[in-house]
Formats: C-alpha cells, sequence, structure tokens
C-alpha cells in the first residue's frame, strides 16, 4: 500500500525492542523527548492505541502543552510511523507522539498597506508541522460564524522557507524549535465591509494511521492588522460535551484590554461574561452554552481578546498569555477536567 505523506518544497516562496502488549499499572511508562522538545510515550494506560484507533474512529489522546502527532514504532533509537493503510487493528505497543502545541497554531498576515480605506484585501493564515509524514495538513475557516468557501481546506505541500517583508523567515524562528515546515493559505477578496467581522481559522493535520488533529484556532479581524490590536484565542484542549466552564488569562502587564469588546463569544460557550483584574493583569471568563441542546465539545475557541499596547510602551515582539481553566461541568452538572491552552503571539 502507499504510505501517503505531505510533499515539501525546499525552496524560498512568496507564497505561500519489544514490550508486551498489556502494561500492568506496576510497570513504569516510557518517555522519550527529542532536543526539539517533542514527547515519544509508551503508556498502555493512559496512552493504549486501542482506547483510540478503530478503523473506523479514531480519536487523537489529550496531553496539556501538546498536541497528537500519531502513533510510531521504535526500533532501537529510530521511531517509525504506523500508516493506516498497514493497519488491521491498534497495536498496545505503539508509541504515542506528541508534538509542542504551538507548532499546530496560527499566525496572520494582512495585505501590506491595508487600512480601513482600502476596497478589499486577503490574509494569509501560517502553520507549521515538525515533519512531512502527515496524510495532509490543513484549515478550518468560518466567516463571523459562517463556513467560508475555503473552509476545509487541505494544504498537500509545505515550504521550508518564506519571505516576510522582504526578508527570509524559518518555522523554527517564527514558531518555534520543533517547527520544521511551514504550511500557507492565502484567503483573498475580503471586502472592506468584512475587515472588523471575525475570521475563525482552526488548523489540523492528519496522522499517518489516518487520526485527524485540530490545533489551536485563532479569531483574525482585518481591523486589528491597522489598528494595532492583538487577537488572542482562549483555547481548549479535550473533546468532551461541555456545558459550563471558567477560565482565566494572565496577560503581559504592558497590554490593556481594549474596551468594550475586549472578549468576544466563541463557537463553543457562546454566553460570556467577564471580569478584569487590572491590577494583577488577569481577566476571569464565565462562559455558558448559547445553545440549549446537549453535545457542544470543548476543544474549541471558548472566547478571544483583545488587547493593545498601553501608551508610552513599546509594542514586543512577542507575547506569552497564560490560560487556566477551572470548574468545567457537562449537561449533567458533572465534572470535565478540560485544559485551557497557554498562547504565544
Amino acid at each position: 500500500m502507499r504510505n501517503k505523506t505531505i510533499a515539501a518544497l525546499l525552496a524560498i516562496t512568496l507564497i505561500v525492542s519489544a514490550i508486551p502488549a498489556f502494561l500492568t499499572t506496576a510497570q513504569a511508562a516510557e518517555q522519550d523527548e527529542l532536543d526539539n522538545g517533542i514527547l515519544y510515550i509508551q503508556d498502555a494506560e493512559n496512552y493504549a492505541m486501542s482506547d483510540y484507533w478503530e478503523a473506523e474512529t479514531k480519536t487523537a489522546p489529550v496531553k496539556e502543552g501538546y498536541v497528537f502527532g500519531g502513533w510510531y514504532t521504535k526500533d532501537g533509537e529510530e521511531y517509525a510511523p504506523l500508516y493506516e493503510d498497514d493497519l488491521t487493528g491498534a497495536d498496545d505497543t505503539a508509541w504515542a507522539k506528541f508534538v509542542p502545541a504551538h507548532v499546530m497554531s496560527i499566525k496572520a498576515q494582512t495585505q501590506t498597506g491595508t487600512d480601513a480605506n482600502s476596497a478589499s484585501t486577503y490574509v494569509r493564515v501560517i502553520t507549521t508541522t515538525d515533519s512531512t509524514k502527515y496524510q495532509n495538513i490543513g484549515f478550518d475557516i468560518w466567516y463571523n460564524n459562517t463556513i467560508h468557501e475555503t473552509g476545509n481546506t487541505e494544504i498537500t505541500r509545505v515550504f521550508s522557507a518564506l519571505k516576510e517583508n522582504g526578508a527570509t523567515v524559518y518555522p523554527a524562528d517564527r514558531f518555534g524549535a520543533a517547527s520544521a515546515y511551514f504550511a500557507v493559505l492565502k484567503i483573498a477578496d475580503i471586502y472592506k465591509v468584512n475587515f472588523q467581522k471575525i475570521i475563525y481559522v482552526r488548523p489540523y493535520w492528519t496522522t499517518p494511521d489516518g487520526t485527524k488533529v485540530e490545533g489551536l484556532a485563532r479569531y483574525i479581524h482585518v481591523s486589528d492588522n491597522y489598528n494595532g490590536y492583538l487577537s488572542v484565542p482562549v483555547n481548549l484542549r479535550n473533546a468532551a460535551p461541555i456545558a459550563a466552564g471558567m477560565v482565566t488569562i494572565t496577560y503581559d502587564e504592558t497590554l490593556e484590554p481594549i474596551g468594550v469588546g475586549a472578549v468576544e463569544a466563541g463557537r463553543i460557550l457562546g454566553e460570556i461574561n467577564y471580569q478584569v483584574d487590572t491590577e494583577n493583569h488577569q481577566i476571569k471568563i464565565v462562559a455558558n452554552s448559547a445553545s440549549v441542546s446537549a453535545g457542544d465539545v470543548a476543544d474549541g475557541i471558548m472566547a478571544n481578546l483583545r488587547f493593545c499596547v498601553k501608551d508610552g510602551e513599546t509594542p514586543k515582539s512577542s507575547y506569552a498569555f497564560t490560560m487556566s481553566g477551572a470548574a468545567f461541568a457537562n449537561w449533567s452538572e458533572a465534572y470535565v477536567d478540560v485544559i485551557a491552552e497557554d498562547y504565544q503571539f
């Protein structure tokens, strides 16, 4: 069978050891960490392949600070992916690969020169991957909470470098050490009437074994670019049905939330209340589902925060936002363990 992987374009572009199948709890799980932050874990109690992988149903295991990169075997010091075409069932001796979550986050660039008077513009959205050993990479895109014609777009080619403001940039420089390739999509023909509307972008990849894994989503507003605003998402991890939750965000002291509309309701828990603690530089959000029907899933944006740099402060090259979640509940009012991922802007 043909093992599918995405193709890498190594050029600059303007466009962008066998272990028993059943480990006992007394046996320690094995974990290997590579120099670039990627983890390989063999743990039959928490990461048994049979708990997640079936021929017709595949779910990704969740680990705080990481996204799932597929199931692998290990031979000496070498790891090899398990391919969907070759699998007849789960292998509980497999290693779960985890990639730092920032690798599959989103950065966005608006066409140079766009301002409030421009008739139209485009947005280039960028994510990264740690390798080409994926079936595909893609973006789910919504305009103002409506699926866009370029939504669910599959990318089959990635790039080792890009041009940005005339300079060559590399994935590891823009996203982090584990990033090896860019995946790029240009969203064209955005007209002035839509400059302040929400563009929701969420990256995904499909692992060699066929598991679709969703990354850290982001809201984009064209107007934020020329207004100098930061649009920062609250991302939840763990595909569990939830009805309500609370999360606290700690932000850089050189920033301040934009007054009205500092927090925008997301696509998951749409009813938002929040409090800003300027002394401790924190925002606390309490959210409920906007729908009365059960089954909302806590793996999308819960809310979007908007900030500007305080008067007299010099903008930094990057900002880190720390998220901590607590008291998430499902429709039966039972506690649900949900991770709110930190975000690097």
